[in-house]
């Protein structure tokens, strides 16, 4: 297994947010048997053995991989990229939210494939853009950075300002674009 892990690739997971529909930590919480976060987790870890976690609670600890506060508060999804980014070590790393329990693998390697020459590389499904699940390369850093300094911070607007790749996975499960936001969801 290890042999087809990617030494060139970080995978990014963000568990920084507020929660504030769910009401408690989403990544925290358990669903069907583990914290959200843990089934994120088992799926970076087929791809490669960098993983980080940007959050500003210690509680991310007991998963065993650097938990990263971020380096500007209350900015949102963008100042965690920004801070997963600054402490990666690789060009191409994974952006993953905690609570996207449904991610596939497969759908994560078809979605690298298709990056080619871009910077970012960012699902569509039936035309919505999932910015937070995507490749990333690290060179996209002094722009993210010059966005969240002007407190521009609609990701959507700053990838657009990048050389994406928008990519149309409309033949996927739409179970890889799912995140549990509610009580209701679990």
């Amino acid at each position: 297994m290890t042999d087809q892990l990617d030494k060139n690739l970080t995978v990014i997971i963000l568990a920084g947010g507020k929660s504030s529909r769910m009401g408690q930590d989403k990544g925290l919480m358990f669903y069907d048997g583990q914290p959200m976060i843990q089934y994120v987790i088992e799926i970076a870890e087929q791809l490669t053995k960098d993983i980080l976690i940007v959050s500003n609670k210690d509680d991310y600890n007991q998963f065993n991989y650097p938990v990263l506060p971020d380096i500007i508060q209350d900015k949102g999804p963008l100042a965690g990229v920004v801070t997963g980014l600054e402490s990666s070590t690789t060009d191409l790393n994974l952006i993953l939210t905690c609570d996207a329990p449904f991610i596939t693998v497969e759908f994560l390697n078809w979605l690298k494939i298709r990056m080619e020459q871009f910077d970012v590389a960012i699902p569509q499904y039936e035309n919505r853009i999932y910015p937070l699940t995507g490749y990333y390369k690290r060179t996209t850093l002094p722009v993210l950075k010059r966005h969240l300094d002007q407190n521009n911070l609609r990701i959507k607007s700053v990838i657009e300002s990048l050389n994406t790749q928008f990519i149309k996975a409309d033949d996927f499960n739409q179970q890889n674009f799912r995140n549990l936001n509610t009580v209701e969801d679990l």
